[in-house]
């Protein structure tokens, strides 16, 4: 990008000379070529079908399978103060999340919600399962 990029840094109007090539020609409006880019998808339509069993025999997945691993890890059931000292760590100025709930109100709550909270994380660690929202 460097080589593309004006020697001063701006021109006397005070505006960037900033200039694209796509394909080696130059580009007007290089917004257009910026949002094409991060808008469409580039992986091509065979790879989207592809599933798990595509994958069996390629050489990580075979050199993975060859090695033995001695995994010892679970997780633990949590109690309410666990649950109540981590909600009370939130920042209560982040947006809210995909319930609605604001982080503040969250956090003024978190004593009157830590049972609940408690009952459903332990709930999703004994049944290894996680809610769908």
């Amino acid at each position: 990008m460097k080589p593309l990029l004006p020697n001063n840094k701006s021109n006397t109007d005070g505006i960037s000379n900033i200039h694209l090539l796509d394909d080696g020609k130059l580009v007007s409006n290089p917004s257009n070529v910026f949002n094409d880019f991060f808008v469409n998808p580039r992986i091509q339509d065979s790879a989207l079908s592809l599933t798990e069993e595509n994958f069996g025999d390629h050489p990580s997945i075979a050199a993975i399978k060859s090695k033995s691993y001695k995994l010892d890890f679970a997780f633990k059931e949590i109690n309410k103060e666990t649950v109540t000292s981590y909600v009370l760590k939130m920042n209560a100025k982040k947006s809210t999340g995909p319930d609605g709930f604001s982080p503040k109100i969250v956090k003024l709550s978190a004593i009157d919600m830590a049972t609940p909270l408690t009952s459903l994380f332990n709930y999703c660690i004994r049944t290894s399962t996680l809610p769908k929202e």
